[in-house]
């Protein structure tokens, strides 16, 4: 009988992922496998039960983001096991379940784990990490660390409990005022892009927050990475910029610029913030971005048949 290992972050959902990993285990056993239930701890420990998992065939998270790219962090390498992930999405973005389709309710995301496909999903790499989605520099990342900060005070971890939008929403205003520094220098495959951006996005998908685009046209299989590297003059050219995001469109501007490519180079005179995956880290000089592709295969809705005809 195959086996499977259902990680599950007991804090996301507001508690209710505990409930919905124990069904995601049901789900699994329906469909023929031996399946296994165990939380995580704190940051870093999904990582460890994947990699501690044994011979498994599918390795399911329900959670966030978070939890979900600390599995795939086990299953990246030459030496990493061919192993099927599952995603039962419970986190406040979930921005790689929006871009593979996968149902952002929890039941409909348990029906995945029944009809739902392998699909090849690349991964990118910074810094001896792995990122799904995006790593951000500058405006992104400094709203990133202070959310993350209020979410560690009492109040602030409540609020952000109700309400996740409004807290990114208070503290992306603020940083509309905030003087971001001009000079990070960036490069796609060896080729000059931009040498005063203020705000850099690299995205392995298109989806951005909570089905905003900071790239539109990104695909998360296509062995590329696409980048977008804003010079942000003042809080109204920066909300432009924001907007657009929003609204999942290209800005028609000289200030914001758009490349694609397999090796990514971010540099600066000063230190950086930067963030990835919705993580903050500490000030960096400078970060070397590479992909993977099809790294990882992630279980997702089956195409439909039209879309097989036309592949």
């Amino acid at each position: 009988m195959p086996r499977a290992r259902v990680i599950v972050n007991p804090t996301a959902g507001r508690g209710a992922a505990v409930a919905f990993g124990a069904f995601a285990a049901d789900t699994l056993s329906a469909v023929g496998y031996d399946a296994e239930v165990r939380p995580t701890t704190g940051p870093g420990h999904a990582t460890i039960l994947a990699r501690d998992a044994g011979p498994v065939e599918r390795i399911v998270v329900v959670g966030g983001d978070g939890t979900l790219r600390e599995a795939a962090e086990a299953l990246v390498g030459d030496d990493a096991p061919a192993v099927e992930l599952g995603f039962v999405p419970m986190g406040n973005a979930n921005v790689v379940a929006r871009e593979l389709e996968i149902p952002l309710d929890p039941e409909g995301a348990l029906a995945v784990l029944e009809r739902g496909v392998p699909r090849p999903v690349d991964v990118g790499v910074v810094d001896d990490r792995i990122f799904l989605a995006m790593v951000g520099v500058g405006y992104d990342a400094w709203v990133t660390r202070r959310v993350t900060a209020f979410r560690r005070t009492r109040f602030g971890g409540a609020f952000y409990r109700l309400w996740g939008d409004g807290a990114y929403g208070a503290i992306g205003g603020a940083a509309l005022l905030v003087p971001f520094p001009r000079a990070v220098r960036v490069s796609v495959d060896g080729e000059p892009c931009t040498d005063d951006a203020a705000s850099v996005l690299v995205c392995n998908t298109e989806t951005y927050a909570k089905g905003w685009a900071a790239a539109p046209g990104a695909r998360v299989d296509d062995g590329a990475l696409d980048v977008c590297a804003a010079r942000l003059r003042g809080p109204v050219g920066t909300a432009r910029w924001v907007v657009a995001q929003s609204r999942r469109r290209r800005v028609e501007s000289a200030r914001v610029r758009y490349a694609r490519g397999a090796a990514i180079r971010i540099e600066s005179d000063r230190p950086f913030p930067w963030q990835a995956d919705g993580d903050p880290m500490d000030d960096r000089t400078s970060l070397d971005l590479t992909i993977r592709p099809g790294a990882l295969r992630v279980l997702a809705p089956a195409p439909a048949r039209d879309d097989v005809r036309g592949s």
